[in-house]
């Protein structure tokens, strides 16, 4: 395979974007379009078409379509050898990812140029595991009946995703729902639309079947047409638990099956007796990974007493020596925030904490920084002395900014941890292997990770409980959410 030069910067392109249904490109209903900024430098960066309730009924007929008397009607290997060429076609352009990521998201050009890389992998590893996507004989207690399940795939799926993680996080809505046998429409956010574009001209590459990925850009229009629309099956959403439960609401008039990533205030446990240098690296990660913009970053920093001082010194060190700049920049490792609008919110929330008796600290003067004073930056923050009781303790700040709290024993660091209205993810810190095992029992969040910062992968089930959400992403178990199981009775009399 010919690869891409992966020192040639990705430039989008000058003309609108159309939206891609049925395989062909189109324009929106009187060609309404809007535009997408660049974080780190505050210009206009391109130009999509926008999505009318109109345009998502044609997207969802094309993909009803597409389901009927296309991809749907294909058996696995077939799936699995289109699915296989789709990932060489976004294996091919993977540095246009990167950069289209960079530009659109803040994220820097240093972290995404590996990113990217896990697009095409994730694709490759549901293509590889539809192929063992099968039913079960059950022995039954009737003898004059032969009784097995079938999973079949459920249709149309609508996949709505952030603006934080755009091409990962749709592929990963995309690749289970198809290696199930779905088709699907993405509605990507409009803050961040350019990855999904870039999808749309793999898929036309790879010649997958008309109507199998369809593409709508816009906001809640062509969002709220897919929940309430009779013709699609599944909405898979990953976005903030207020939209999430407006969501739940919309698509009960239809029962619709659903996937929900939503809000996290997760906690990173570190115990006296833990390795500080490797939770210090787990905690400084998730405060400028992406600029805090991350909903299962770890946010809330739970730091045994003994220690405490000392973990806090060592991650201030780290904090005051990050990188920040312009994305696309290579010594770059911590850009923007996503607009104005959110680094004013952010702002609010560190006001707010200091109002309410936390000890506010910035780790980088930006006021000089005029190579920075057409962006969106954030300086990475923390709020020590901070007790459960403050709003900025609870709320998801979505940001470069962490709470830290102290704890005397096992059982108030637990108490702690659970004092949420989230369970996305956790962490623990200790060398002891019991008190590891008690608190990854006792901490209630679908992933917690132990001795290692908050990991997730393709191969193993992510989601989260209570207000974070329900079902799974990732994982066999993905593409098992993305099926229905019907059982057969069949009479031997």
């Amino acid at each position: 395979m010919i690869m891409q030069d992966t020192t040639k910067p990705f430039t989008p392109h000058e003309a609108v974007y159309p939206l891609y249904i049925g395989g062909t490109e189109r324009s929106s209903e009187g060609e309404a379009s809007f535009s997408v900024t660049n974080p780190s430098t505050g210009r206009k960066l391109a130009e999509f078409s926008s999505a009318s309730e109109s345009d998502t009924d044609l997207a969802v007929a094309a993909a009803l379509d597409g389901f009927h008397r296309g991809w749907g009607r294909l058996m696995p290997k077939e799936r699995s050898r289109l699915m296989n060429r789709f990932a060489a076609e976004i294996r091919r352009r993977v540095n246009d990812f990167a950069f289209a990521e960079t530009l659109d998201v803040g994220r820097p050009i240093a972290l995404t140029s590996g990113e990217m890389e896990g697009l095409a992998e994730s694709v490759e590893f549901y293509a590889g595991t539809l192929l063992a996507l099968s039913g079960e004989t059950l022995n039954v207690s009737d003898p004059t009946l032969a009784d097995f399940t079938l999973r079949e795939p459920l249709g149309v799926c609508g996949l709505i995703t952030p603006w934080n993680y755009p091409g990962l996080l749709a592929i990963l809505k995309i690749a289970p729902a198809l290696a199930a046998g779905n088709t699907v429409v993405l509605k990507p956010s409009e803050v961040t639309p350019l990855s999904a574009a870039l999808l749309a001209e793999c898929a036309q590459a790879a010649d997958l079947p008309a109507g199998t990925i369809n593409i709508v850009y816009g906001g809640a229009v062509p969002g709220m047409r897919l929940v309430r629309h009779p013709g699609v099956a599944k909405i898979s959403f990953t976005g903030s638990t207020l939209t999430g439960k407006r969501i739940f609401v919309e698509a009960a008039q239809t029962m619709k099956k659903l996937t929900l990533e939503l809000g996290g205030k997760s906690p990173l446990v570190v115990f006296d007796d833990a390795d500080i240098e490797a939770a210090v690296e787990a905690a400084f990660t998730d405060n400028v990974r992406n600029s805090g913009q991350v909903c299962a970053a770890c946010t809330r920093l739970i730091i045994q007493e003994g220690i405490h001082d000392d973990f806090v010194e060592r991650l201030e060190e780290r904090l005051r020596s990050v990188a920040i700049g312009i994305a696309d920049r290579p010594e770059t490792r911590m850009g923007p925030v996503i607009s104005d609008i959110q680094r004013t919110t952010i702002e609010e929330c560190i006001d707010t904490a200091a109002r309410e008796g936390a000890v506010v600290r910035r780790y980088s003067d930006l006021t000089d920084r005029d190579d920075l004073r057409a962006g969106y930056f954030v300086a990475p923050t923390l709020l020590l002395e901070s007790r459960s009781d403050m709003k900025m303790s609870r709320a998801e700040i979505f940001g470069p900014v962490q709470s830290v709290f102290r704890f005397c024993d096992e059982g108030q660091a637990v108490e702690l941890a659970n004092d949420s209205e989230f369970g996305l993810a956790a962490a623990v810190f200790t060398r002891d292997a019991a008190r590891a095992m008690r608190s990854a029992r006792a901490i209630s969040a679908g992933t917690v990770c132990i001795n290692t910062g908050r990991k997730v992968s393709v191969d193993a089930p992510f989601g989260g409980f209570r207000q974070s959400g329900f079902g799974k992403e990732r994982g066999v178990e993905a593409m098992l959410e993305d099926t229905q199981l019907k059982n057969v009775r069949y009479s031997l009399s």
